[in-house]
C-alpha cells in the first residue's frame, strides 16, 4: 500500500470503472471532483464517526481587547470545534467552558477574565469579552480540500527558513498571480500544514510573509482548498479508488457490474473500522462514547 497521488488515483480509477482511452466523457477533473465527493460525503463521516483524531487542526487566532467574538474557522468541518483555550497576556493558558445562548445575558456589556464561551451561528462569542489582548487556540476538524492534478500543485525542492522562502520546480500556469496558499503534507495523512498562507512569487520562489517552519522537501505547495493527494490516512485511499470507480459505473447504467462493485465495497468497508479506531491500542476508548465534536453540555465538552 503506498500514498496515492492524484494521477495514480485517476489510473486506478479508470481501471476499476473499465473506462476505456476517452474516459467515456469523463474528463480527468471530472473524475477527481467524484473522487472528492466520495471522500467528503462517505469516508470523512466514516472517519469522524470513530472519534480518533483523524484530520484535527489547532489555530491561535490572536484575539484585542474587547473583541467579543471570534469566527469558526471556514474550513472547519461542519462549522465544528473540538476543544478551545484561552491565552492571557501572561502566557497562563486555560480551557474556557461552554455556555448555553440563554446565559449570555448575565455578561451585557461586562469585559474581564475570559471564562466562558457560547456557539452562534458561525461565531465563538467570549464571556465576557476580554479586557486584555489575548489568544484563542481553537483545536478543529479540518476540511479535506479538493483534489486536483498534480500539476496544479507543485513539491518543494528546497527551503530557507531564515527568509521564509521555498523553491519548487516550476510555477504552475493555472496560477494566476496568487497571494495565498496552502501547505499539504507529503506523507501519510497528508494533514495540512499551513493554509491560506500569504506569500509572494518570484521566479520559481515564493515567500511567505509568515513562519514556514513546518515545511519540509518534498511538502506540496497548492492554491488554497486543493490538493494533489486525498488528505486522509493512506488505508483509505483505496477505498477511495473503490468508491468513485463504484460512482462513475452507477452513472453509466451498467447495472451488473455496479452489482459486482457495490459487494467489493460492502466488504471493504467493514474492515474500515479495524484500520483506523483504537489508535492508541493500549488504551482503547470505549465503544459508543459521546461524539465529542458534537455532544456538549453546560460547563463544557463531554467526553
Amino acid at each position: 500500500m503506498a500514498i496515492i497521488t492524484s494521477s495514480k488515483l485517476l489510473t486506478k480509477i479508470k481501471a476499476k470503472a473499465f473506462l476505456a482511452s476517452n474516459n467515456a466523457g469523463f474528463s480527468n477533473q471530472d473524475i477527481l471532483d467524484l473522487a472528492t465527493d466520495e471522500l467528503l460525503d462517505t469516508i470523512v463521516p466514516e472517519i469522524m464517526e470513530v472519534h480518533e483524531g483523524f484530520l484535527l487542526y489547532s489555530e491561535e487566532v490572536a484575539v484585542a481587547a474587547n473583541t467579543g467574538q471570534v469566527r469558526i474557522p471556514d474550513r472547519a468541518i461542519g462549522g465544528s470545534i473540538r476543544h478551545i483555550y484561552w491565552v492571557d497576556a501572561n502566557n497562563t493558558r486555560k480551557v474556557i467552558d461552554r455556555l448555553d445562548q440563554e446565559d449570555k445575558e448575565s455578561f451585557s456589556g461586562s469585559s474581564g477574565q475570559v471564562r466562558n464561551f457560547i456557539i452562534e451561528g458561525n461565531y465563538i462569542s467570549l464571556l465576557p469579552a476580554p479586557s486584555s489582548a489575548g489568544t484563542l487556540v481553537i483545536s478543529f476538524p479540518f476540511r479535506p480540500s479538493q483534489i486536483v492534478e498534480e500539476s496544479k500543485c507543485k513539491q518543494i525542492q528546497a527551503i530557507d527558513y531564515d527568509t521564509r522562502t521555498v523553491s519548487v520546480a516550476s510555477i504552475p500556469s493555472s496560477w494566476v498571480l496568487p497571494t495565498e496558499f496552502d501547505c499539504v503534507n507529503y506523507e501519510s495523512g497528508n494533514e495540512i500544514l499551513y493554509y491560506n498562507h500569504a506569500g509572494t512569487i518570484a521566479g520559481n520562489n515564493i515567500q511567505f510573509d509568515q513562519p514556514i517552519g513546518s515545511m519540509k522537501v518534498g511538502d506540496w505547495i497548492c492554491l488554497p482548498r486543493e490538493a494533489p493527494v486525498a488528505m486522509v490516512v493512506e488505508e483509505l485511499h483505496s477505498y477511495l479508488v473503490q468508491l468513485t470507480a463504484a460512482e462513475i459505473i452507477k452513472q453509466r447504467g451498467q447495472t451488473e457490474q455496479y452489482k459486482s462493485s457495490k459487494e467489493k465495497l460492502e466488504n471493504i468497508r467493514k474492515r474500515i473500522p479495524l484500520l483506523i479506531n483504537n489508535r492508541v491500542q493500549s488504551k482503547p476508548f470505549q465503544t459508543g462514547r459521546p461524539n465529542p465534536f458534537f455532544n456538549v453540555g453546560r460547563g463544557g465538552f463531554s467526553r
